[in-house]
């Protein structure tokens, strides 16, 4: 059985928002499942047992090995995102997130095996669609305003 293939997958996903402005994104490797060499912002499967929050959280240790107080993780809310890659369909409902770094933060890249760079890009020159993971930029789009809210910026798409 396969997570999103097989059956409906659970993910949470995160934004990752620098204060002067800018998103962060990862370069997905040739090592990754599906969609390498594409911008994407972060996240992973929620595990059995566990609230989506403790599972954002994790993922963000994970990914940054670091910690991140309970005031940077905003929920937008979910994503039910369907999918077809390689002639295979897939279903996963993605909780999504905002984390708004508070510009202190060094942010390592602890998975270099699936990404192979970290960069920040601004609000109003970010990656293009072709060269994005395929469920970023509907995930932009979709909670645009709930963004621009936390951020307090326009985002230019």
């Amino acid at each position: 059985m396969i997570k999103w293939i097989d059956f409906t997958g659970i993910s949470v996903s995160t934004l990752v928002y620098h204060p002067e402005k800018w998103f962060l994104f990862w370069h997905r490797t040739d090592q990754c499942r599906d969609e390498r060499r594409k911008r994407d912002n972060r996240g992973g499967g929620l595990k059995f047992w566990e609230e989506i929050s403790d599972g954002m959280k994790r993922e963000l240790e994970e990914e940054f090995w670091r910690t991140f107080k309970d005031n940077q993780i905003h929920t937008l809310w979910y994503r039910e995102q369907f999918r077809e890659h390689n002639r295979e369909k897939s279903h996963r409902i993605a909780f999504c997130h905002v984390t708004i770094l508070d510009g202190t933060e060094i942010i390592t890249n602890m998975e270099p095996h699936k990404h192979d760079e970290l960069k920040y890009f601004p609000i109003d020159k970010l990656p293009t669609q072709a060269e994005s993971h395929s469920m970023l930029y509907p995930t932009l789009i979709e909670f645009k305003g709930k963004i621009e809210e936390l951020i307090g910026k326009k985002i230019v798409l």
